[in-house]
């Protein structure tokens, strides 16, 4: 069954740790300097678990750090995309509201514009009957009748 790195970093502090104690007791201790061979195995032994640690925690850091950069990177292009949903949507609704307005206007001045050539109508035939010699009664008589009409 394989060790995690937690087994192994805490087995090889402990050897490091033993390495220590043995080098420090002054019965295993070396009386002279550790230039040999055992010097070179003793530190290695010690270094080990330093240099092992710092490689764990380095790769816990990079997995950490790209775990971000991943869910940053996927969180900005999902908000580029409500954002140009938004924009697409607010585009769609100006120029529906400028259609609609554009009706409306187009509707009013054409209503408008009927009215006053009914109203023109209007006038011209009562001018032509002021002219022919209707009175202004009779002339009001008859534009209410065809007013009641419609």
């Amino acid at each position: 069954m394989p060790q995690s790195y937690w087994h192994l970093t805490g087995n090889l502090w402990a050897l490091a740790l033993s390495t220590v104690i043995a080098l420090f007791l002054p019965d295993f201790g070396p009386t002279e300097r550790m230039d040999g061979g055992v010097g070179v195995v003793i530190r290695a032994t010690m270094a080990v678990p330093v240099v092992f640690s710092l490689m764990y925690w380095t790769g816990r850091l990079i997995i950490n750090l790209t775990e971000k950069l991943k869910k940053w990177w996927l969180m900005s292009i999902i908000t580029a995309g409500i954002e140009q949903g938004i924009r697409d949507v607010a585009e769609r609704r100006a120029k529906d509201m400028a259609k609609d307005i554009a009706k409306n206007m187009a509707e009013d001045i054409a209503k408008n514009m009927a009215k006053d050539m009914v109203e023109a109508e209007r006038e011209e035939v009562k001018q032509f009957m002021r002219s022919k010699g209707v009175s202004d009664e009779d002339i009001d008589a008859f534009f209410r009748r065809v007013s009641d009409q419609d």
